[in-house]
């Protein structure tokens, strides 16, 4: 498990002006790298493999130019030839106020571990000589630094700038570097780095049970990438195909039997419950005899004018 910094790349591809203020991006690309347990069978699951085995993660973190030159002194200590009085208050309480937002966020720490107060006591005390060697963009006027070209010269700088820092660290065994960042007490200069890239926002670190920090990895999809190959290799998939497709024809023929017969039942159910209208059938003669007879039923119903009609045949 390596360190973000040698898994990171760093770049400054833009700027972007917001209330007035110009931001530069620093955009950070950091490629997580997993082997591969599985045996590979044959070239097309080999190339899926290989798709999943690493991960790219792009994140963009925004910065002015007064943050940049605030960590360049922060790093450097950056000291002027003749500085003046007023000057080196000015530069003690920048230092200052970086370190102490380092020891508002607990980043000191005991008294064996890494203060990083400039006595010496830090690992990366090589930092300070990288920092005041390069040569870092001076301020300009505000008409001059509103200039396209003066604003991708000052890009590249900033660019070329974080990359010596990151090159620097970059130096250190991967050991080193998890002695500075995994244990209880960060150093204070390899976090203020950190912070300024906001690499402790885009990769988190989590806690084990033992208590150690290691780098949150995300959610990976090699298990699901490796059952997909082996279906793609499978040999009867063709003849599953056709299978498939008439079985899932038979379902649906017995699903529409099954809706059929529901309802006929239905409408079965529905006849049994509706009255059954009983019509007797009546012998017809003539219309004059058919008209009585009509006459008959409805003034005294079907029984008393069937006997009517039966005496007046007797007589």
């Amino acid at each position: 498990m390596n360190c973000w910094v040698k898994e990171c790349s760093l770049r400054v591809p833009s700027y972007h002006t917001t209330g007035g203020k110009i931001f530069f991006a620093i955009e950070l690309t950091r490629r997580h790298t997993r082997a591969s347990t599985s045996s590979s069978v044959s070239s097309m699951r080999q190339s899926i493999q290989s798709n999943a085995s690493s991960q790219v993660d792009h994140r963009v973190t925004y910065r002015s130019y007064s943050q940049f030159r605030e960590l360049w002194k922060a790093l450097g200590d950056y000291q002027q030839a003749i500085p003046s009085s007023q000057q080196q208050r000015q530069r003690r309480n920048t230092i200052d106020r970086v370190r102490s937002r380092l020891a508002m966020t607990g980043m000191r720490g005991a008294a064996n571990s890494c203060r990083c107060d400039g006595n010496g006591k830090c690992r990366f005390e090589g930092l300070r000589h990288v920092a005041r060697v390069f040569p870092f963009p001076s301020r300009c006027p505000h008409f001059v630094t509103q200039s396209k070209a003066m604003l991708n010269t000052r890009r590249k700088a900033l660019e070329t700038f974080i990359r010596e820092v990151q090159a620097y660290f970059a130096t250190f065994s991967d050991n080193e570097l998890r002695a500075a960042t995994l244990t209880n007490s960060e150093c204070a200069v390899l976090h203020t780095f950190a912070a300024f890239l906001q690499a402790d926002v885009h990769f988190p670190t989590i806690t084990t049970p033992s208590g150690a920090k290691i780098p949150h990895q995300p959610l990976g999809l090699q298990g699901w990438r490796q059952q997909c190959a082996d279906q793609m290799m499978m040999s009867d998939d063709d003849a599953q195909a056709p299978a498939n497709s008439s079985s899932a024809s038979n379902r649906f023929s017995q699903r529409a039997t099954l809706l059929t017969e529901a309802l006929e039942k239905e409408r079965l159910s529905m006849r049994a419950s509706l009255p059954v209208l009983q019509v007797q059938t009546v012998k017809v003669e003539t219309m004059y005899t058919f008209l009585e007879e009509f006459c008959d039923h409805q003034q005294y119903g079907a029984t008393r004018a069937a006997r009517r009609s039966s005496k007046g045949g007797e007589m």
